[in-house]
């Protein structure tokens, strides 16, 4: 609690599924040719493509204070996400993404938001596709510190319109 939001960025493995053809199945069963890559960034640019990507990563929890954290995809223009996750020995499929109406979005938040317990090692799998740039700001939020940057949003999109108003 009262932690800054930590950059999952340095610890993503992508791997580049050119052609949109692996499931979810083969990447857990690693049926597949292509090998995980990392980037040095904590928010990686993964440039103009056609293809989709799939992202790995691990979480511990090694705090007494919160059973859960938010990992929040900070980039209002991503088509289309589908987070996995294990939940209780079954994995759960989540889908996001900007062609996701707002309303039918699992968590009420401006970016895109996945809810998350992890345990000791859990892993997570992300499926993004994009039709601009393919940017990967992950980062993980203790759930006050969620609450606070989901107001500020808020807030400032609150200033913005009233600045707009005036100015009509």
């Amino acid at each position: 609690n009262g932690q800054k939001p930590l950059p999952l960025g340095k610890s993503l493995s992508f791997l580049e599924d050119k052609k949109g053809i692996l499931t979810f199945d083969d990447i857990l069963k690693e049926n597949h040719d292509q090998k995980y890559f990392k980037l040095d960034n904590d928010s990686p640019n993964l440039g103009w493509t056609d293809s989709y990507y799939w992202i790995k990563f691990s979480l511990t929890n090694e705090s007494d204070l919160n059973s859960f954290y938010y990992i929040l995809y900070e980039f209002p223009g991503i088509d289309s996400i589908e987070f996995y996750q294990n939940i209780k020995g079954k994995w759960a499929k989540e889908e996001s993404g900007d062609l996701i109406p707002f309303t039918q979005k699992k968590i009420s938040h401006r970016f895109f938001s996945f809810k998350v317990s992890p345990q000791k090692n859990s892993v997570y799998y992300m499926r993004i596709k994009n039709t601009a740039a393919m940017r990967v700001p992950l980062k993980i939020y203790a759930p006050i510190d969620y609450e606070e940057d989901k107001l500020n949003g808020v807030l400032g999109f609150s200033f913005f319109i009233g600045l707009l108003t005036i100015m009509v």
